[in-house]
């Protein structure tokens, strides 16, 4: 997040047991969310940052919880979706942050390869179709900033 930005709303970042999802988690609790669903593969890792995330939350009502996805299963990424919605009414704000981690090209082989592209392709397809879907039955959230009020 941009040192500064203040924020309100739910957030769903996926790939948050990590890396830029880990620290976009953070970020969005900083800035004034008023609840993060961090979604990740391994979901004893979500629910220790979920817990760590409430040290940096600035909303007074900060709630953070946690779903156990498959990036890669549509099923589960709609399922994620459902959740979010189900728990907190609505998403205003989405990160799909989740890979494979540090890859090593040089000596990896064409499996690997392979997995790591469904992971970034088909998961990012997955999830933003997913998302968006929920947020267009969505009343418009109208933003203002230096630039003048839009609605998204």
């Amino acid at each position: 997040m941009i040192f500064g930005t203040q924020l309100d709303g739910i957030a769903l970042v996926v790939g948050s047991g990590r890396g830029i999802g880990q620290q976009c988690a953070f970020s969005l609790a900083k800035a004034g969310v008023k609840a993060v669903v961090l979604a990740d593969r391994k979901g004893e890792t979500a629910k220790a940052l979920a817990e760590e995330s409430k040290t940096y939350a600035t909303h007074k009502e900060y709630q953070a919880t946690t779903f156990k996805i498959n990036v890669v299963d549509e099923k589960s990424v709609e399922d994620m979706v459902e959740f979010a919605v189900k728990e907190f009414g609505k998403i205003d704000y989405c990160v799909n942050a989740a890979g494979p981690g540090l890859i090593r090209f040089a000596s990896t082989d064409i499996e690997n390869y392979d997995l790591i592209m469904t992971i970034n392709a088909k998961g990012m397809l997955l999830g933003v179709r997913a998302e968006l879907q929920a947020m267009q039955k969505q009343p418009p959230k109208t933003f203002t900033s230096r630039n003048g009020t839009r609605v998204r």
